[in-house]
């Protein structure tokens, strides 16, 4: 009953790993969209707007993904028309910058520390991806090569 319970704690998400709540790289790329989205929607000075954008970001990124072909890909979240529509009321700022580069490095290390035996799933690499964007990070898309 203790275990059952303890699945209900609302904690940091260090904590959640740290107490094997959170027990896989898959589920905290579950977890994961519900910080980046508070993060990009730091952008939006109209409180409702922020509220607005962030349950946006959280519902886009709970869709399914499909694999299309000739190099085809899926609809954006920003390319989506009720999310242009936001754009123009969002400021990059110095401190959006920096709450998504702390919000990367934590991302990061707990996918990192919390679940070394694993390989960091795509669902997770892709807010990684947001997040890098978010403050201002240039990320290859590359497969990085080792020369000696």
């Amino acid at each position: 009953m203790i275990a059952k319970a303890s699945r209900a704690l609302e904690a940091p998400v260090e904590e959640l790993v740290e107490q094997q709540i959170i027990g896989s790289a898959e589920v905290l790329a579950e977890v994961v969209p519900q910080m980046t989205a508070q993060v990009l929607a730091a952008g939006l000075d109209d409180p409702q707007l922020s509220r607005l954008y962030g349950q946006a970001y959280a519902a886009f990124r709970r869709r399914r993904s499909l694999l299309l072909l000739n190099l085809e890909h899926q609809v954006q979240f920003g390319e989506l028309p009720w999310i242009a529509a936001l754009l123009p009321f969002r400021t990059e700022t110095a401190n959006a910058a920096q709450a998504a580069r702390q919000t990367l490095t934590e991302v990061m290390f707990l996918a990192i520390s919390g679940f070394p035996q694993t390989i960091v799933p795509n669902p997770l690499v892709g807010e990684m991806g947001a997040l890098a964007a978010q403050a201002g990070l240039p990320v290859s898309s590359g497969v990085a090569t080792a020369t000696s």
